[in-house]
């Protein structure tokens, strides 16, 4: 030991400065390993807490589904108002007022899966998808359930009814209702135009032949048609088809076309949520990247939420802007 502080002191070091600093280098060496540990930690935690929301989230939906299934295991003389498209006698004010309270309580189950998916992180591994694509074949099955939307749409916000395929358009600042539209999906595989009015729609539209095949419940054809504001006006209004593909693993077309052409401003704003809408039927699917094949050229938007819009009300359905 005397030789050791010897040869400090020969070289002008003082011994206990040098003893400080390594002791100085060995402390933060030790703090580095046990912040290293700490990460470590909290990386294992938080995907611990991403598994235990998952499976919250799935008890929170599946309760909900319950209660709607267990209503029809009840009165199994209801299902045809709901999944085979006939219509509620209007005569039969009791049943009318029974199929109200199956409504209410299928929106309510709407309302547990898409303010779940609003709230929750991007990394908790759910597939919204197919809830979606659900809501939207009840919606177009059941009349009954159509008439109540239509009957209370003050009581839920747009993007709420977005996730049935019922997409209002609106006036940002104001709120205006500029128009409302209903979204459904083309199958391919039904092809006869000549049978099928909005095969027909989309024929007139698209190369029909050429339309992509079905793929995931967001890589469809979608058929987007302005709801009428009186009996005949169906006719005259424009219907957008919006022919969506995969072209990789990540990444999705969509060729986007409308009849009649207009050029209005107010249209302008309609086509704007519309493709809105149908961009978010991706959020959580890993598509990362979507290119619209416009008449007027392409537009490309990156998902996420940090493309989305600023300001947006949260009462409007979610809008993106172009990357």
């Amino acid at each position: 030991m005397t030789d050791l502080v010897s040869f400090f002191q020969g070289r002008g070091i003082d011994w206990w400065v040098a003893v400080g600093q390594w002791a100085g280098i060995l402390i933060a060496l030790g703090g580095l390993v046990f912040v290293l540990i700490q990460v470590r930690g909290l990386a294992k935690q938080q995907k611990l807490a991403a598994k235990a929301a998952t499976s919250l989230l799935y008890g929170v939906v599946s309760e909900a589904m319950s209660r709607v299934n267990n209503l029809f295991y009840l009165h199994p003389e209801w299902v045809r108002y709901f999944y085979e498209g006939e219509e509620a006698p209007a005569r039969d004010t009791d049943l009318r007022t029974q199929l109200d309270m199956v409504c209410e309580l299928v929106m309510d189950f709407v309302d547990a899966v898409v303010e779940q998916k609003r709230v929750l992180p991007a990394d908790i591994a759910m597939d919204w998808s197919t809830w979606e694509a659900y809501f939207r074949f009840l919606y177009a099955r059941s009349p009954m359930l159509q008439e109540f939307v239509e009957d209370n749409l003050d009581f839920y916000p747009d993007y709420f009814l977005a996730a049935l395929g019922y997409l209002v358009v609106r006036e940002p600042k104001t709120g205006e209702t500029l128009s409302t539209w209903t979204a459904r999906e083309l199958n391919p595989d039904e092809k006869d135009p000549k049978q099928l009015p909005h095969v027909t729609l989309a024929a007139g539209i698209l190369e029909y032949e050429k339309l992509p095949p079905r793929g995931f419940p967001w890589n469809r054809t979608w058929i987007i048609s302005r709801k009428a504001e009186a009996v005949g006006q169906e006719a005259s209004f424009p219907v957008v088809v919006a022919a969506v593909v995969g072209t990789a693993v990540d990444q999705v077309k969509v060729t986007w076309r409308w009849s009649p052409q207009s050029n209005e401003t107010a249209f302008v704003r309609e086509q704007h949520v519309l493709r809105c809408w149908v961009l978010g039927t991706m959020e959580g699917t890993g598509v990362k990247k979507v290119e619209f094949d416009l008449p007027t050229g392409r537009t490309t938007y990156l998902m996420g939420k940090r493309r989305a819009a600023k300001g947006t009300n949260a009462f409007l359905i979610p809008e993106y802007r172009p990357s």
